[in-house]
C-alpha cells in the first residue's frame, strides 16, 4: 500500500528534474500520510530478494563473497565479487548504487516536506525527521564503506545533485555521524513491540559502528556501553537458536517482512534443499569454529548430497511459510551481541584489557566456550576479531569491512584468491554514473 510513495527516480543524479510524488505537499498533510512515506522506504528495503539489506544482491552476500566467507555458484555479475575482479559495468553494482541514492533522495524529499509541513504535529515532526536523519545515515553508511569517496547528497535539488563531486570519505562519515546525534535527540526512547521502528537505541549501535570505522575509540566505547547498559529492554539469548526470532531479546532494530510466505530473503535464499545453485560456506569459515562452539551447532546447516557436504548459514530457520501461517522472523539489523564486540575492540585500543576480556567472554560463554584470559594486547586484539568472524558471519558484510579496517585484507585475501590487487578493497564507482557526470571520478584501479 506503500509503494506509491516511494521514489521512482533511479538515476537521480541526473540533470532531469526527478518525479516523485514525494514532492508533493499533499504527502505531508497530515502525520499518518507522511508516516507512510518513512514505511515505504523500510518496504523498500526488503520487498525483493535483491535489495541492498537483504537477498541475494544484497551487501551481506556481495561481502561475503569479496570476503573468505561464502563460495559462489554464480554464472552471471555475482560471480567477480568472490573472485574480486569487479569491473566498473557490473550490473549488480549500478543496481545497489541507484537504490541507496533513490533512497536517500526519497529520506531528503521526507526530510523537506516534513520542516515544509504547516498541517503535521509536532510530535508528529520530531518522530519522522529522528526516522528520516536515521535511515539516510544508515544509507550513507553502506555507500561510504563499500565504495569510499561518493557524492553527499543531503537536498532534493536536481540541478546541484546532477554535477556533484565525490566527497571525502570523513565528510560523509561527519555527516551520518551529525545525521545520528540528531535521531538520538529525536527518537522515541523505546521502539515498537516488535522492535521495527527505529529508536534512540539504534540510532547508538549505529552510532557505535561508525566510531570502532572510524578508530574513535572512546565514542564507540560509550555508545555500545548506553545500550549495553538497557539490561530491562536488551539482552542476549540464551538458546541461540531464538537470536533471530522476531520476539528475540537481542534485537535492537528489524525489518518486518512484506512478501507473502518469506521471512527473510537470506532464510529464502540461503537453505538449501539441493545441490547449490547460489552460494554455500566455505570450509575455511566452517574450520574455524571449535567442536563445543553452539554457533556451529546452532548456525550452521549442510545438505548432503551423496558424499558430498555443503553448508549453509542457518541464523534464519524458515525458508517458506505456508499460506496463512505468520511470520516469526524480520530481517534483523542491529542486535546487543555486535555492541559487545565492539565494546571489546574498542576497551582494548584504549588499554582496557580487563573490560575487553570480559565482553569478549560474555560472547564466547553464550556460545558454550571458555573465558579468554591472555594479558597480550596482541592476542587479545586478535581473539576479538575471530570472535567477531564467527559470531557475525554473513551479517550485513561485517567480515569484508572488518578485513579493510584493521588492515587485514592484503594478508588474509592475497593467498587465498589469486586475482587480489589492493585496490579492490573499494568497489569500482558504476560506469553509467560516471558517463552521465563528468565531475564523478573513478576509484584507483579500474
Amino acid at each position: 500500500m506503500f509503494a506509491g510513495f516511494i521514489c521512482g527516480c533511479e538515476q537521480f543524479i541526473e540533470v532531469d528534474s526527478p518525479e516523485t510524488s514525494l514532492t508533493d505537499n499533499s504527502v505531508f498533510f497530515s502525520d499518518e500520510t507522511a508516516e507512510s512515506a518513512i514505511v515505504g522506504i523500510y518496504v523498500e528495503m526488503v520487498q525483493s530478494g535483491s535489495s541492498f539489506l537483504s537477498g541475494e544482491d544484497s551487501f551481506t552476500w556481495l561481502g561475503s563473497l569479496s570476503s573468505d566467507e561464502l563460495t559462489g555458484f554464480f554464472n552471471d555479475d555475482r560471480k567477480f565479487f568472490e573472485h574480486n575482479q569487479l569491473s566498473a559495468d557490473n550490473e549488480f553494482l549500478l543496481y545497489q548504487w541507484r537504490q541507496l541514492y533513490s533512497l536517500i533522495y526519497s529520506t531528503n524529499a521526507i526530510l523537506e516536506g516534513i520542516a515544509g509541513s504547516k498541517a503535521m504535529t509536532a510530535s508528529g515532526k520530531t518522530l519522522l525527521e529522528g526516522e528520516a536523519k536515521f535511515i539516510r545515515a544508515f544509507l550513507y553508511y553502506y555507500l561510504v564503506s563499500f565504495w569510499g569517496d561518493v557524492p553527499l547528497v543531503i537536498t532534493t535539488d536536481y540541478e546541484e545533485n546532477a554535477l556533484m563531486h565525490r566527497s571525502s570519505s570523513s565528510k560523509v562519515y561527519n555527516q551520518i555521524i551529525e545525521d545520528l546525534i540528531d535521531a538520538k535527540r529525536l527518537l522515541p526512547k523505546v521502539s515498537d513491540a516488535e522492535r521495527t521502528r527505529p529508536c534512540r537505541a539504534a540510532a547508538k549501535a549505529l552510532l557505535a559502528r561508525v566510531y570502532l570505522h572510524i578508530a574513535e575509540w572512546k565514542n564507540a566505547e560509550a555508545e555500545a556501553a548506553t545500550i549495553i547498559d538497557q539490561k530491562g529492554i536488551y539482552s542476549l539469548e540464551d538458546d541461540l537458536n531464538n537470536v533471530f526470532r522476531k520476539d528475540s531479546r537481542e534485537v535492537i532494530w528489524q525489518v518486518q517482512p512484506v512478501v507473502s510466505q518469506i521471512n527473510t530473503w537470506d532464510g529464502y535464499r540461503f537453505i538449501l534443499v539441493g545441490a547449490p545453485t547460489r552460494v554455500v560456506l566455505k570450509q575455511d569459515l566452517i574450520n574455524i569454529f571449535e567442536v563445543e562452539d553452539k554457533r556451529l551447532a546452532s548456525w550452521v546447516n549442510s545438505f548432503e548430497n551423496g558424499d558430498k557436504s555443503y553448508y549453509y548459514p542457518f541464523k534464519y530457520k524458515i525458508r517458506y511459510l505456508p499460506v496463512g501461517q505468520s511470520a516469526q522472523e524480520y530481517m534483523v539489523v542491529f542486535r546487543l551481541a555486535e555492541q559487545f564486540l565492539i565494546r571489546a575492540e574498542a576497551r582494548v585500543e584504549m588499554g582496557d584489557f580487563d573490560g575487553a576480556r570480559a565482553d569478549l567472554n560474555v560472547i564466547r560463554n553464550r556460545a558454550g566456550l571458555s573465558n579468554i584470559a591472555t594479558v597480550d594486547e596482541a592476542v587479545l586484539r586478535l581473539a576479538i576479531q575471530e570472535e567477531r568472524r564467527r559470531e557475525l558471519f554473513t551479517e550485513s558484510g561485517h567480515r569484508w569491512l572488518d578485513l579493510k579496517r584493521t588492515g587485514q585484507a592484503n594478508s588474509v585475501l592475497a593467498p587465498i584468491k589469486p586475482d587480489w590487487q589492493p585496490t579492490d578493497q573499494a568497489y569500482p564507482i558504476p560506469l553509467t554514473e560516471i558517463e552521465r557526470n563528468p565531475k564523478l571520478t573513478q576509484n584507483e584501479g579500474y
